[in-house]
């Protein structure tokens, strides 16, 4: 995961704060860095990433309880859970 001379850098104190994304990065800053928790930051490009891969797994747990009893509501409706609201016109909101 993380190299040595890495950790050395940000366990030095020359850096403030850290941008991380995946989740092997974050378990290795918080090995590494000291007070990781208060250095660490998630740019929004990850955060909409994990919301959405969250909102997918419901949906498909959903869809399949549904789908069990014969109910499919929520047939072809992956990308509407996913996309943007404000980029939705009023038919899908219908």
């Amino acid at each position: 995961m993380m190299g040595l001379g890495v950790a050395h850098f940000l366990s030095g104190g020359w850096l403030n704060n850290l941008a991380v994304g995946t989740r092997a990065f974050i378990a290795s800053t918080r090995r590494h860095v000291p007070q990781a928790e208060e250095r660490i930051a998630f740019d929004k490009f990850h955060v909409a990433q994990m919301l959405g891969n969250a909102v997918d797994r419901v949906r498909r747990a959903e869809r399949k309880k549904l789908r069990h009893d014969g109910d499919d509501v929520l047939k072809g409706t992956r990308y509407y859970w996913l996309q943007n609201p404000d980029h939705m016109d009023e038919q899908r909101w219908n």
